[in-house]
């Protein structure tokens, strides 16, 4: 998530959608394929026919020559996760007296308490991106006074404050609006046309 939040596809919805993505069905399904595992053998047996597998549909899936052989490698996919989730729910069956069942939702819920705890931290590294690259533009086209780049800076984050959907505004509509040898009435014109826009 921190890695993907800095880049330009992770809007203001990114988080959410990452939420949603790791909380769901689809994760109780891995906890439980991952806590009710099979002999050693038949792990070490599965393990790289999946892997084969895999690799042949996610490199055939774009090329269009390689349709067929992408359709072919779906059905032995499916086939093997079905086999998996019934040979898991087998073995949950015989096993499930003998699981200390505390530990097991303990297990199962820290992953997801951590990364709702991880929100704030992964928020602030994007607010911190977003303006890192607000700032960056900036400086190749502001004035080359420093304190006048400081006070410009100030501007923009008491205009944007902690909104990755300002900032990303502001980075691609006002930004590419500055120039090199604008002057202060100009920078206050694009903030105050900003400010007017966003508060619509």
């Amino acid at each position: 998530m921190a890695f993907n939040v800095c880049d330009k596809k992770a809007d203001e919805r990114y988080i959410w959608q990452c939420l949603r993505k790791n909380i769901g069905i689809a994760v109780a399904f891995e906890f439980i394929v991952h806590t009710f595992t099979f002999h050693i053998i038949i792990e070490l047996l599965i393990i790289p026919v999946v892997f084969l597998v895999t690799a042949i549909n996610v490199m055939t899936e774009e090329k269009e020559e390689y349709k067929q052989v992408y359709s072919l490698s779906n059905g032995p996919l499916a086939i093997i996760g079905i086999c998996i989730a019934f040979g898991t729910i087998k073995t949950g069956v015989n096993e499930w007296a003998e699981l200390n069942k505390v530990d097991t939702v303990v297990s199962f819920l820290v992953p997801i308490v951590y990364l709702i705890c991880d929100i704030p931290l992964i928020y602030l590294i994007q607010v911190i991106t977003e303006y890192q690259l607000i700032f960056v533009r900036m400086s190749f086209k502001d004035n080359e006074d420093a304190n006048l780049q400081k006070k410009h800076k100030r501007e923009v984050i008491k205009t944007c404050g902690i909104s990755v959907k300002r900032l990303r505004a502001f980075l691609y509509e006002s930004v590419p609006k500055m120039y090199r040898r604008m002057d202060e009435k100009e920078f206050e014109r694009i903030i105050n046309e900003f400010r007017e826009k966003t508060n619509e």
